[in-house]
């Protein structure tokens, strides 16, 4: 008596076989559209920071909290501190530089779903 067609082990093994390919397949596309909005979300918050390190720069005052033009649900803190570190003589001879002229300007950007970006860099005290 020949049969033809599929017994039912193959076709379970077949269905267990693309249920698997489909699992990965799908896991690889979350993980994808992750890292997607998150390099979205590191590009905004750049921009953000570099926007108010230029306006940092170009007034010379240190800006309070405050929510960016043009990007709804944004939160900025910049915080001003002195620079923690020691410059040695020769660093110090060679900038023109001593400590208490260096101030350390800490820029976080927080966006609407509580991801914190943080920009920082040390500058003359004056501004």
């Amino acid at each position: 008596m020949d049969r033809s067609g599929f017994t039912l082990m193959e076709v379970l093994v077949a269905t267990a076989i693309v249920g698997i390919a489909l699992g990965v397949a799908l896991a690889a596309i979350a993980n994808g559209r992750g890292q997607m909005w998150r390099g979205q979300l590191s590009r905004e918050a750049a921009e953000i920071a570099k926007e108010v390190a230029y306006s940092i720069a170009r007034k010379g005052e240190i800006p309070v909290d405050m929510e960016p033009k043009g990007h709804p649900g944004w939160r900025v803190s910049v915080q001003e501190g002195s620079a923690q570190f020691t410059l040695t003589d020769e660093a110090s001879t060679l900038l023109d530089l001593g400590e208490e002229d260096l101030r350390k300007v800490t820029v976080t950007v927080t966006s609407p779903d509580g991801h914190n970006f943080v920009l920082s860099w040390i500058e003359r005290g004056g501004g």
